[in-house]
């Protein structure tokens, strides 16, 4: 948290003096995971709340920057899977989510806050994230980070190191800005393909139990396999996710965003301006 508030902090004092009639704004809403513990964004579990804020740069009526800082939780669960070999792997996770992005968007329709010959348009975006995750789970009452623990052999064999808690994404999405008189408002939607199989810790097989046990210790050997009803012995180098599918983290909510800077008029050539006096 501290240094989510020192980076909006840098971020709001660098818009400030560099921003000519740009926008500042605050981002609400909720977080949705997918990947090997949850197959749907379109499910009603596991939505968490989603803060974030943002300096967005428009470079004319059509084209814009957004540089932002969001703060979220994910998480996952084999028990509301509607199949079988899920729910039997008995996997759980949750993850907080601390994200900078940068994108562009593109105003379908010419778009200008505070004017009020453009009181609406639907717009698209796309851009990267970089992101930390953590993820947990849940043992004897407690909860363990999973990463140091190395669940999927990290550690025990040679080939698989451990994986880094820092990824990107690529993010892309669309929604509506809503004009008003200095104070503009947005609905939308933003999926997020991480460079990361990890965000759940789940990824490829399932390791040597007993080497396991060995090298990383207890917590690793009963987090690694959860499986209902069956004995762990049996399934080194099954399959316990798939490496070939990237986890996806979705936001979803509303922003509100104010002018500032001084007033500019945009010119007919796409991210040019120049300032007129107030």
């Amino acid at each position: 948290m501290k240094k989510l508030l020192l980076i909006s902090l840098l971020l709001l004092t660098w818009a400030h003096i560099f921003a000519q009639r740009n926008d500042i704004g605050m981002f609400m809403g909720v977080s949705k995971y997918k990947g090997e513990l949850s197959n749907s964004f379109y499910t009603f579990q596991f939505l968490h709340p989603v803060f974030g804020v943002y300096y967005r740069d428009n470079f004319n009526k059509h084209w814009s920057f957004r540089l932002g800082v969001n703060i979220a939780e994910v998480s996952g669960d084999d028990a509301y899977s509607k199949y079988d070999f899920e729910v039997n792997r008995n996997l759980s996770f949750s993850s907080s989510l601390q994200e900078i992005e940068g994108r562009f968007e593109f105003n379908f329709m010419p778009y200008e806050l505070g004017n009020y010959n453009y009181l609406f348009t639907p717009f698209m975006f796309s851009g990267l994230s970089v992101f930390h995750f953590n993820p947990m789970a849940e043992l004897r009452g407690e909860e363990i980070e999973l990463q140091p623990l190395g669940t999927e052999g990290q550690g025990v064999y040679a080939d698989r190191q451990p994986y880094s808690l820092y990824s990107a994404a690529f993010l892309f999405g669309g929604g509506i800005k809503i004009n008003g008189d200095n104070i503009g408002f947005t609905i939308e939607m933003g999926p997020r393909r991480a460079y990361t199989d990890y965000l759940d810790d789940v990824s490829t097989t399932y390791p040597d139990p007993v080497a396991l046990l060995a090298i990383n210790g207890t917590e690793a050997a009963a987090l690694s396999d959860r499986t209902l009803g069956h004995d762990p012995l049996h399934h080194e180098g099954k399959k316990r996710g798939n490496s070939k599918d990237p986890d996806w983290y979705m936001f979803t909510g509303v922003s509100a965003y104010i002018g500032i800077g001084s007033k500019f008029k945009y010119a007919c050539k796409p991210f040019h301006r120049r300032r007129i006096s107030n």
